[in-house]
């Protein structure tokens, strides 16, 4: 990906997308509908070393990898939307969904995040990858908040649910 001064954008926020382009992008989340914002982030994805210390030499990204980016990019979505007001850790995931379309290797992606929805106590990121200008994987993660003991949930507050609604697909 490259900035309007030409220079690659790398781990980074990229800001909101608005616009032709985001409408087409939202299509993959919900029908035709454009989003009010779409966050993309720019990501590093690399091996990390074995149980045994060795680093995989193979530029095959496992699925499990591209998972824990993902979560990466939902959180710094988190921190942006909601600036403090919501934490990972105040969330628990009770389902992810990936569909990929093509092999992801290691270098940059880019990470569109969007919420699709959210209710009263729980939210589902939806995630668009691409890699090298080619849309690579969808995931949806579906999280719940959580009380202090992480045993129920609990209600967003209404300070958190109006930070939410800024990244709502609409």
């Amino acid at each position: 990906m490259r900035s309007s001064s030409g220079r690659a954008q790398s781990g980074r926020d990229i800001g909101s997308t608005r616009g032709r382009y985001a409408r087409g992008r939202a299509a993959a989340f919900r029908g035709s509908e454009a989003p009010r914002a779409m966050l993309r982030y720019m990501l590093p994805v690399t091996h990390r070393p074995d149980r045994d210390g060795v680093l995989s030499q193979h530029r095959h990204v496992p699925f499990f990898l591209a998972l824990e980016i993902a979560a990466q990019a939902w959180a710094r979505a988190l921190a942006t939307t909601c600036e403090g007001l919501l934490a990972p850790a105040d969330l628990a995931v009770v389902d992810v969904a990936s569909t990929y379309r093509r092999e992801l290797f290691t270098g940059d992606v880019l990470f569109e995040v969007a919420l699709s929805k959210f209710g009263s106590s729980s939210l589902t990121f939806a995630l668009e990858l691409t890699q090298h200008d080619h849309p690579a994987a969808s995931l949806t993660a579906t999280l719940v908040k959580v009380d202090a003991d992480r045993l129920h949930s609990m209600p967003f507050t209404p300070e958190q649910r109006a930070a939410l609604d800024r990244l709502l697909l609409v």
